[in-house]
């Protein structure tokens, strides 16, 4: 009966510690999202300058760094939002793995969620000055966090491997 009742709270512990950093990943999100079109470009210029300056060390004529400097800029900011669903899809995964629940049934609250998450932070993005709402940055966040899933089922998979030798 003891051993029951500390692996329930255990498993009442981690529920919490990870329902807390979903929280804060999703205001995280929120806060990047409710940024105005200018200090989000800024954000995201910031890391384009740093490549920029790694990578090519003014070794480009002005045209083409222009050019590169879109194409990055588009890659990181499409990857910010990959990336940050990526953890959201791991937190929700390993969240739901508290649960009895099976595999598929948790591979689908998962992406259902960060779908919807993903669809309501666009919505939100509607609203701020400069910014617009796309689909396409549905998919890539979906996308991010189904990444993530796959992630810690592989991980799983791998430990119940190493567990049965």
């Amino acid at each position: 009966m003891l051993i029951e009742n500390v692996q329930m709270e255990k498993t009442r512990l981690k529920r919490i510690a990870l329902l807390i950093l979903i929280i804060l990943n999703c205001i995280t999100i929120f806060s990047f999202s409710a940024q105005k079109a200018d200090k989000s470009s800024s954000t995201s210029g910031k890391v384009v300058d740093v490549v920029m300056e790694k990578i090519y060390k003014n070794k480009v004529t002005k045209e083409r760094e222009s050019t590169i400097r879109e194409n990055l800029t588009r890659i990181v900011r499409k990857g910010a939002h990959f990336s940050i669903y990526t953890c959201l899809g791991i937190l929700t995964y390993t969240y739901f793995g508290t649960y009895q629940l099976s595999k598929g049934k948790r591979f689908a609250y998962t992406i259902c969620f960060c779908f919807l998450y993903a669809c309501s932070d666009e919505l939100h993005q509607r609203f701020v000055e400069g910014r617009s709402c796309e689909f396409g940055d549905v998919c890539i966040d979906t996308s991010g966090a189904t990444f993530g899933t796959l992630i810690v089922m592989m991980f799983l998979k791998i430990a119940k491997l190493i567990k049965k030798d």
